[in-house]
């Protein structure tokens, strides 16, 4: 289920492989509501007044971003038959009719004291008092250490060393161990099972965006490494990675690809919205912003960055094993970091987790056209932002 922060996303916490229910609010609301939420977390900076929060927010400089740019992405999803949309404003006025239109959406049928049942336990007055559902499920500890970013930015290259800080440079745990269980991903069953059962400290991987991450993280000192790399690499790294993955519907072309990926109708959404939630949270002392770029171009003091910012010392030739083996040439060759043991229903015979390893590929792909359709919509996007935040062109 999607929804705008403060939308009443707490009243349903089931999601449907392929059905999507998009929750929406009046803004006035949503802005009134978000500020006593966010006065109240542990945030870099909290609202100073309810006039600061207003300007911010029309300006989309809070948290998870524009609302009006959340719902436009949305609405333009609206004709789907596997979407669903909903109002704050008709679940309140009629609930049991929201509820039965839910079901009929789902293929879910309820006798009449199930329905009631229903309405009754998802009251407002009754959730309030139900700890398991004004509470985070899965609690995020100080102990815990995350890396949330889009897809195709160096993800496993990332693990790969984290893993390898965190042994000391000994090569035996990616040897043995697969990387997904080594750093579960939050957003799947068996990613969530692994991390109930897996002993602190915890390394997990996720591509959410902002929006939709555990609102536990939030109140947490949990550390986050946040990986980015150059857009246009990333259109074209995923572009080849779906063509080779039947975990989707493969791209019929790059080209149908590329109006996919600007449009935001790729798995995890608009790269564009992703970055910018994550990037209103790197002010925080828990969080380190890492580039694809900066790794590939000086990866020994990008790694010593990391150990510092984990509170890790590494003596000499333990950093010097974790640079040579995180590198492109030896985890290409690792079966246990590239992959290759998914199940066939993953993925085709030929898939490769690691492709190439370089940076502006790009180059060779996008069309003048192409190139500058994406810079012009680049431009748009990430106003507001300083130049130098990013390593990229």
């Amino acid at each position: 289920m999607v929804s705008y922060p403060k939308s009443g996303k707490e009243s349903g916490q089931e999601t449907f492989m392929e059905k999507v229910i998009y929750l929406m609010r009046n803004p006035k609301d949503v802005l009134v509501s978000g500020y006593y939420f966010w006065t109240t977390s542990k945030l870099p900076k909290k609202p100073e007044s309810l006039e600061q929060y207003f300007k911010w927010f029309i300006q989309g400089n809070v948290a998870y971003g524009s609302w009006f740019e959340h719902i436009r992405g949305w609405m333009s999803m609206r004709h789907r038959e596997n979407i669903l949309l909903l109002s704050y404003e008709e679940l309140k006025k009629d609930p049991r009719s929201t509820i039965e239109k839910i079901c009929q959406f789902l293929g879910k049928k309820l006798n009449p004291e199930e329905l009631d049942s229903v309405v009754k336990n998802s009251s407002f007055h009754v959730m309030k008092q139900n700890k398991m559902s004004t509470l985070e499920i899965f609690p995020v500890s100080l102990s815990s250490l995350h890396f949330s970013m889009a897809r195709k930015v160096g993800t496993h290259w990332l693990v790969e060393i984290l893993c390898l800080i965190h042994s000391k440079g000994d090569t035996k745990c990616i040897q043995s161990v697969s990387i997904w269980k080594w750093s579960p991903w939050l957003e799947t069953r068996l990613g969530c099972k692994l991390l109930n059962e897996s002993e602190r400290p915890r390394l997990l991987t996720s591509h959410l965006p902002f929006h939709l991450f555990p609102k536990s993280f939030f109140t947490s000192m949990a550390k986050v490494l946040y990986l980015m790399r150059n857009p246009k690499d990333v259109l074209v790294s995923s572009y080849y990675f779906w063509t080779t993955s039947n975990l989707t519907k493969k791209p019929e072309s790059l080209e149908r690809y590329f109006k996919c990926f600007i449009q935001g109708n790729v798995p995890y959404g608009s790269w564009f919205e992703h970055i910018r939630g994550w990037m209103s949270m790197r002010h925080r002392e828990n969080v380190l912003l890492l580039s694809y770029e900066e790794l590939q171009k000086d990866p020994r003091s990008t790694i010593e960055k990391i150990c510092q910012f984990l509170g890790k010392k590494l003596k000499p030739e333990e950093l010097d094993s974790v640079l040579k083996n995180s590198s492109f040439h030896v985890m290409k060759q690792n079966k246990m970091s590239n992959l290759e043991k998914m199940p066939e229903s993953f993925s085709s015979r030929h898939f490769s987790m690691a492709r190439k390893g370089i940076c502006g590929d790009w180059k060779n792909h996008f069309t003048v056209a192409q190139d500058e359709a994406f810079n012009k919509l680049y431009q748009e996007k990430m106003a507001g932002f300083p130049k130098d935040l990013f390593p990229w062109e």
